[in-house]
């Protein structure tokens, strides 16, 4: 894993360098350093044992590395994105590249400070991110490899519309759990998979491994254009040895992501201005009995109980530019209604009213906000 990160990291300085007075060369930022919150978990071994190999490209900086006290405790992946605060230990530097990984290391988001509060990479950003690179490298080469992507009814739509509308690749959904879209993803040469929490991965058919193997460049006397191209290429066959095809590699994907923001020079700014985040509420509804929620279409629509799905039919004629999505929690006895809308005060005001009308009419105790 350390071996292919550095050659790929190798590979894009020498093509950089190459390209340094080119007046199509992008101006480089680079990615020097990265603190990783290891949630007090079994990824502090693995980040610990990391970080002096990948060193002569990347400081890791490992944080939260005591696995003697509770997992996941004011720390964590999930810490970060449910109550949008900085782990402890960790010093908000505005500066500064952060990552979270949670307690058994299998998911991973990104993020830094901003007004003290982080401003989160999550999974759909790195979706974006590695589509962004998949489509380039298909263009580029000609490549002849389907590549699509699999998302969940919570993926933010702002996501989605960029991958489909701005790198015209297609996206599908799946079922909430990663067994379900990595099933999906699978369908396709190149299949990139992410939950908004981070689980997620890059999968690679045979037929791609042996297209990108196979595939030999031709000078067509454009010299920006071949190096970039054999750039992309040899990048392309160590990425294939880079990713780990299983789900549940948060330190693999850590790294994975770093070339990617490294080969576009660009830091967690940039990274942030590539696609529009739409405004997203979630609430955490407790019901008496969950099994009435049944929701179709990979979870995107509610079509039971009846006077719940009318409502929510009646807020989509009105608010036309809402994302509103029902469905019952896989593990406990609750109902997740998760809301996206341009204007904050309609989604604000949206989010409450189906979360009152459920508490209201089907025994729930409380509400509270959650993932």
């Amino acid at each position: 894993m350390a071996a292919s990160f550095l050659s790929i990291m190798h590979l894009q300085k020498t093509c950089r360098d190459n390209r340094a007075s080119n007046a199509n060369a992008r101006t480089y930022t680079p990615v020097p350093k990265i603190t990783v919150d290891c949630a007090n978990g079994i990824g502090a071994f693995s980040i610990k044992t990391l970080a002096p190999l990948v060193r002569p490209a990347l400081l890791l900086v490992p944080a939260n590395c005591n696995t003697d006290t509770c997992l996941n405790n004011h720390c964590g992946a999930d810490y970060v994105v449910t109550e949008r605060k900085f782990p402890a230990a960790l010093t908000p530097d505005p500066c500064a590249l952060y990552a979270s990984l949670d307690g058994d290391a299998d998911r991973l988001v990104f993020y830094t400070a901003h007004q003290h509060r982080p401003q989160i990479h999550d999974g759909d950003a790195m979706a974006v991110l590695f589509a962004t690179f998949f489509a380039d490298a298909a263009r580029t080469l000609s490549l002849k490899s389907r590549i699509g992507v699999v998302q969940t009814a919570y993926s933010n739509k702002g996501s989605t519309h960029y991958i489909r509308n701005r790198l015209h690749l297609p996206v599908d959904f799946a079922k909430t759990g990663v067994k379900h879209l990595h099933a999906q993803a699978k369908m396709y040469d190149v299949g990139i998979y992410f939950e908004y929490n981070g689980h997620g991965t890059v999968l690679f058919s045979d037929d791609f491994r042996a297209e990108i193997g196979g595939l030999r460049l031709h000078d067509d006397g454009d010299a920006y254009y071949d190096d970039r191209a054999r750039c992309i290429l040899n990048i392309l066959r160590l990425y294939a040895q880079l990713m780990n095809q299983c789900v549940g590699d948060a330190v693999c994907l850590l790294l994975a992501v770093v070339c990617m923001l490294d080969f576009y020079g660009m830091h967690s700014n940039a990274w942030s201005s590539m696609w529009h985040r739409a405004p997203c509420r979630h609430e955490n509804v407790h019901v008496n009995q969950k099994a009435l929620f049944r929701a179709s279409d990979n979870e995107r629509d509610l079509v039971l109980p009846l006077d719940v799905a009318a409502l929510i039919c009646r807020l989509r004629n009105v608010h036309a530019d809402a994302k509103i999505v029902v469905r019952a929690s896989g593990t406990e006895n609750k109902v997740r209604v998760y809301v996206e809308c341009d204007d904050e005060a309609v989604l604000e005001r949206i989010t409450a009213e189906i979360a009152l009308f459920i508490q209201s009419r089907y025994g729930a105790a409380q509400v509270g906000g959650g993932v």
